[in-house]
């Protein structure tokens, strides 16, 4: 289990063995948008539509993507202090500019969410560095 943010719900991937704490947002009965990047899990992705049930301690346990978000996750580890730089600061704004997410996660992990057809590529930004 691993848990990001007081305001996240725990999501459990019991076919994964993972559970994690994302933002979401409720969509309809049982179904949830993923707002934030489900770390560790493959089943689901940003900006997918899932079907979850309530499971123990306020939890809900993943069954299905109910609709797929069309989302394209790159990730990134980086050394400590290279997200510091102009060119994180350049290429974050960038990705915001495109309309596309970013997080960051245990301080050198990049998670960069592009939109359905943008053709932003963050890989040779994070390459020159």
């Amino acid at each position: 289990t691993v848990g990001f943010g007081d305001d996240e719900t725990l999501v459990e991937f019991a076919a994964e063995g993972v559970t994690v704490s994302v933002p979401l947002t409720p969509v309809g009965d049982g179904l949830y948008r993923l707002d934030g990047v489900p770390v560790f899990a493959e089943s689901a992705a940003f900006g997918d539509v899932i079907e979850a049930e309530p499971g123990e301690d306020g939890r809900l346990r993943f069954i299905r993507v109910a609709e797929p978000g069309g989302w394209r996750t790159f990730d990134f580890l980086l050394r400590a202090g290279q997200l510091d730089g102009e060119w994180a600061r350049t290429l974050l704004a960038e990705v915001a500019a495109r309309g596309g997410h970013w997080e960051r996660v245990f301080g050198g992990l990049l998670f960069v969410c592009v939109p359905p057809g943008s053709d932003l590529d963050p890989t040779p930004w994070v390459a020159s560095v």
